[in-house]
C-alpha cells in the first residue's frame, strides 16, 4: 500500500553518517545514540520542497509555469507521460520549475530515532541525509547554517520548537552558539537499501562565506 508524506523545506541536524574525503567534522558532540530503528514495508510519496515556478529549459526551448498544459500534452504526443502523478514523482527538479510540489518516491524506507547531546561551542560539521529528518529541540538552542546561503545567516531554534529538514543532497551545518547543551531528538526517514547511514558528511560548500 502506498503512503503519503508531506514534508516543508527547512534544514536539519546530525546523525550517524558517512565520511567522505574533503568532508568538516563534528565538534563537542557528547553524545548520539540512536535509539530505535525499524523498516518500513511500502513505499511513501515525499514533499521535499514547495515548487518555485522559475522556469524549465527541455530540449532547446524555455517551457514557464503557465505553459505546464502545454508541456504535458508534448510529453504525452511524444509518449514519454501518461500519468501527471507518476511523472512529477520521477522528475521532482523538473516538476518544481513548473509550479507543481517538488515530489519524490521513497521505497522501503528505514525510520531512526535519535538523541543528540551537543556542549557550548560544538557543531554538527557540514553534512547532508539521504531523506527527510524532522527535527526537536528538547532543551538549549541551536542554530542552522544553510550551504546555499552565501550570507552565512543561521536560524536559531529553541527548546519546545522543531523544524525539518528535506534532505536528498541539502548540505548544512547546525552549531550550539549558547551557554548550555543543546539536546535534539531526530526522527530520518532513509530510503533504501535497508540500515544506510543517516548522515553523509560532506566538504564545506564552495558559495558558503561562513568561517567554520
Amino acid at each position: 500500500m502506498r503512503k503519503f508524506l508531506l514534508i516543508a523545506s527547512v534544514a536539519s541536524i546530525a546523525g550517524v553518517g558517512a565520511h567522505l574525503a574533503g568532508a568538516t567534522p563534528g565538534a563537542r558532540i557528547i553524545s548520539a545514540p540512536v535509539h530505535a530503528r525499524a523498516t518500513l514495508g511500502g513505499d511513501l510519496m515525499v514533499q521535499v520542497a514547495p515548487g518555485d515556478g522559475a522556469g524549465l529549459q527541455w530540449r532547446g526551448r524555455e517551457w514557464k509555469a503557465g505553459e505546464l498544459p502545454e508541456f504535458l500534452t508534448m510529453l504525452r504526443d511524444q509518449g514519454k507521460v501518461e500519468n501527471l502523478g507518476e511523472w512529477v514523482a520521477l522528475h521532482p527538479a523538473a516538476a518544481g520549475k513548473l509550479g507543481l510540489p517538488a515530489s519524490r518516491r521513497i521505497v522501503a524506507a528505514d525510520f531512526a530515532v535519535q538523541q543528540i547531546t551537543i556542549a557550548p561551542f560544538g557543531m554538527t560539521g557540514w553534512h547532508t541525509h539521504p531523506g527527510p529528518a524532522l527535527v526537536l529541540v528538547k532543551s538549549g538552542e541551536f542554530t542552522v547554517y544553510e550551504g546555499r546561503d552565501s550570507s552565512c545567516r543561521g536560524t536559531v531554534y529553541k527548546a519546545g520548537q522543531s523544524f525539518v529538514d528535506r534532505g536528498f543532497g541539502n548540505v548544512h551545518l547546525g552549531r550550539n552558539e549558547g551557554n548550555g547543551n543543546v539536546e535534539l531528538w531526530v526522527m530520518y526517514l532513509a530510503p533504501a537499501p535497508a540500515g544506510q547511514a543517516v548522515r553523509i558528511d560532506a566538504a564545506k560548500p564552495a558559495g558558503s562565506s561562513c568561517n567554520f
